[in-house]
């Protein structure tokens, strides 16, 4: 099945490049859509990306920003009652781009990392879709949702739950699944072996990988796993 993969930073870059070669290997079409407005300059990595041939695409969406102000241009009421679709609104507005790929992200699953609002636009347009949640950091593992939170926004404002905690998000993929603190998530919870993925990957696939985020560095005489880990957090 198709896979999408969104994110907005390198360590989440990284992981989608580790995920794209294994469904490349397995038959499976991958789409990575960048977040521009978050991490400084991570659009200059979207040409080096394509150039991997692992994306059917690589988008750049902007995403953070459309949140700034949105309470005050909704007005208080429209903003707890009618957010989603605003939001659905915007987000496309904003990235055009998208609606050209609804047909392949339609019919994917969907990898989001930390699933915050900045993401509630594809769990808002694919309801019907199967997420993940992949490891973002340690607010994977210690971020919590009460449960008044979650009546609050799925039930009251139509608003889909974040973190993961939605019923359409059926696994977090976490490198320790045991450390996850919400007992919600942990039954949600894969292992997201990394070591697995690299070691897995030729000499060549490492090369092409690191040449997306290296600078001037000799990777010559680094380890396998060092030259990636060092290269690319």
């Amino acid at each position: 099945m198709n896979q999408v993969y969104c994110g907005c930073g390198l360590y989440h870059i990284y992981i989608s490049i580790l995920k794209a070669i294994d469904d490349k290997k397995n038959g499976r079409k991958a789409l990575l859509v960048v977040i521009n407005d978050r991490t400084k300059n991570i659009e200059t990595l979207i040409e080096p990306l394509r150039s991997l041939d692992l994306f059917e695409e690589v988008l750049s969406v902007e995403s953070y920003t459309l949140f700034k102000g949105l309470k005050k241009r909704l007005g208080i009421f429209k903003y707890f009652f009618g957010r989603a679709k605003a939001i659905k609104k915007e987000f496309e507005e904003r990235n055009p781009q998208i609606l050209e790929w609804d047909a392949f992200i339609a019919n994917a699953e969907i990898n989001l990392y930390h699933v915050v609002k900045s993401r509630a636009y594809f769990i808002i347009k694919y309801p019907n879709n199967n997420f993940r949640m992949m490891e973002e950091g340690t607010g994977t593992y210690v971020q919590t949702l009460s449960w008044s939170q979650r009546v609050l926004r799925k039930y009251l404002m139509n608003y889909p739950m974040l973190m993961g905690y939605d019923n359409n998000f059926s696994e977090v993929l976490v490198q320790f699944p045991d450390q996850i603190k919400s007992p919600i998530l942990r039954k949600k919870a894969v292992e997201l072996n990394l070591e697995e993925l690299e070691v897995n990957m030729t000499e060549e696939e490492i090369q092409r990988v690191v040449s997306v985020f290296q600078d001037s560095k000799s990777i010559s005489t680094m380890t396998r796993r060092k030259r990636l880990f060092l290269h690319n957090l």
